[in-house]
């Protein structure tokens, strides 16, 4: 059972206590008494036996003392209920119950964090392998590569906290990994627009030299049936040598891409004008 589903259920637990010992009091007989007693009490073994569970994850001396506190408080509860001293045992379990209350009130806030190692491996693995892309494609990765170095070395601390259960210096590793995954979140932004930069330089410039030769050879085939079309995509031709020039190139390729049906009209023309 993990920390934080033992921490949920001993709440509950202590929570279905409540009623019994907000209506336990000194009036009524003595049998009513120590049905409630009786009641309360097996309630809190129930809370005392998943919290021993938790306990051994926790390096806090403060917290185990007041583990120790509750245990003792039960313990006298216990034998004040089996002396038939029914009113002592609620008076003295709920001292206990409050003991165990503060307990999980740590147990919660210093319990085991959520968190998958194995996905932030995942990832750190998926970012190298587009690292090693986007070096070969030629884009400088330096800066990207080092934040990288410095997630993985947060993450060998993470892996060496959870193991030894230090789960407040665990929870100081997330916040730096969380920075610093960031920061390599901004610089992979930054690289991505460069690769789609690339891409776009790329598809440009093959478009303008063979949308330039085939603008020649059309010009030589003197079909009345191609000059519209010959036209058409002339002034597109145009219009993206102009800002491929500009360096422009993402705003060209959108310029070919919104004018695909010019583009397919003018080769489809050009075919039949060849024969």
């Amino acid at each position: 059972m993990s920390m934080r589903i033992a921490a949920g259920l001993m709440v509950l637990l202590l929570l279905g206590s409540i009623v019994p010992l907000a209506t336990a009091d000194s009036t009524g007989d003595g049998r009513n008494i120590c049905m409630k007693a009786s009641h309360i009490l097996e309630h809190l073994e129930r809370v005392d036996v998943l919290t021993a569970r938790v306990m051994g994850r926790i390096n806090n001396s403060a917290l185990l003392e007041e583990y120790r506190a509750a245990k003792e408080l039960l313990k006298e509860a216990k034998n004040k209920y089996e002396a038939g001293e029914c009113e002592v045992a609620v008076s003295t379990a709920l001292k206990a119950m409050k003991h165990y209350r503060a307990v999980l009130k740590v147990v919660r806030k210093e319990g085991a964090p959520r968190i998958s190692l194995k996905r932030i491996e995942d990832y750190l693995r998926k970012v190298d392998k587009f690292l090693d892309f986007a070096e070969r494609a030629g884009i400088d990765v330096r800066k990207a590569r080092e934040t990288l170095n410095e997630l993985r070395k947060v993450y060998g601390d993470m892996r060496a906290h959870a193991k030894e259960r230090n789960w407040r210096a665990l929870r100081k590793d997330i916040e730096k990994f969380r920075e610093r995954q960031e920061k390599l979140e901004r610089e992979l932004r930054e690289i991505r627009k460069q690769l789609l930069e690339r891409k776009a330089e790329r598809i440009v410039k093959a478009f303008l030299i063979k949308g330039g030769r085939a603008i020649e050879l059309a010009k030589s085939l003197n079909d009345p049936n191609i000059v519209e079309p010959l036209e058409e995509f002339s002034k597109l031709y145009e219009r993206v040598k102009e800002l491929a020039e500009a360096g422009k190139y993402e705003e060209a390729l959108k310029e070919i891409r919104e004018n695909a049906a010019v583009i397919r009209e003018f080769y489809r023309a050009l075919r039949e004008a060849r024969g």
